[in-house]
């Protein structure tokens, strides 16, 4: 099991190396992208009931990023 959670924790460490927080370019991740590879895999090994201290795990993630984007939408009367 602790072979698996150092898998995982490598993984994540890849991803957050192909990552960029602004603008992304050809094969690079958004930073809020990571979370999601994520979900799968935990979706996959909680399926197959693999056990694993997904808190700690957690803690490797690197932190959302958010955009204050705001779209504004014209109406026409």
């Amino acid at each position: 099991m602790a072979q698996l959670v150092t898998m995982i924790l490598n993984y994540v460490i890849h991803l957050k190396k192909m990552q960029s927080a602004g603008i992304r370019r050809k094969g690079e991740l958004s930073v809020n992208s990571v979370k999601l590879y994520l979900k799968g895999v935990k979706s996959f090994l909680e399926f197959n009931e693999i056990a694993l201290p997904w808190k700690k795990i957690a803690k490797f993630y690197p932190d959302d990023v958010t955009y204050h984007w705001k779209i504004y939408n014209q109406t026409i009367v």
